[in-house]
């Protein structure tokens, strides 16, 4: 009481919060921010505001919420999200890609893709008959319906001279429905020679 919040912001958010402050006595009858706060004890919250002005009374409302459990585990999330992403773009002599229920990809990577003229940019957002020859989508659009249907399959295909195993499974969402399958290809064309 009697002190002005901004002493009690992490320094780095000082400025952020000031601006977001003035928007809101600018004009904008409400404005929501996050910054960091100094606890009593040192330690640093994450809060998020709501503030409203109301200027017929010179006053401003702000209502705060300790959202710092809520930004550790996007931080957690981000750096998980991350690592998968590098693991999957380093995969050797073959790709793993996410596909939904259009046989869409939602994913893909490996540097496997690069040996055929393939990139994620290139495949992302498109569905397999966009990408491939009809009687290859004819040929592995049954597996992956029956991953789909919920069933681990493992099959063979030829892309040109290179021959893949490709090994798919669904992904379930948290009421066990399939939302999406992951399909694993690894070049085996050395092998089979």
């Amino acid at each position: 009481v009697g002190r002005s919040f901004v002493d009690l912001v992490y320094p780095d958010d000082r400025e952020l919060s000031a601006e977001a402050i003035s928007a809101t006595t600018d004009g904008a009858s409400t404005k929501t921010f996050s910054n960091r706060c100094r606890r009593k004890d040192g330690s640093i919250a994450w809060i998020e505001w709501n503030t409203q002005h109301l200027p017929e009374e010179g006053m401003m409302y702000c209502v705060g919420r300790d959202i710092t459990e809520r930004k550790r585990a996007e931080a957690v999330q981000r750096k998980s999200e991350e690592l998968i992403r590098r693991l999957i773009e380093n995969f050797p002599n073959g790709s793993v890609n996410v596909f939904d229920k259009d046989l869409r990809y939602v994913f893909a990577g490996g540097k496997g893709l690069e040996k055929i003229g393939l990139s994620s940019e290139l495949l992302e957002g498109k569905t397999l008959a966009e990408v491939f020859p009809k009687e290859q989508v004819d040929f592995v659009a049954p597996y992956y319906r029956r991953a789909f249907a919920g069933e681990d399959v493992e099959f063979e295909l030829s892309l040109g001279e290179q021959t893949y195993n490709i090994n798919a499974a669904p992904l379930r969402e948290h009421n066990d429905d399939v939302h999406a399958i992951v399909a694993v290809a690894l070049n085996i064309t050395e092998r089979t020679q």
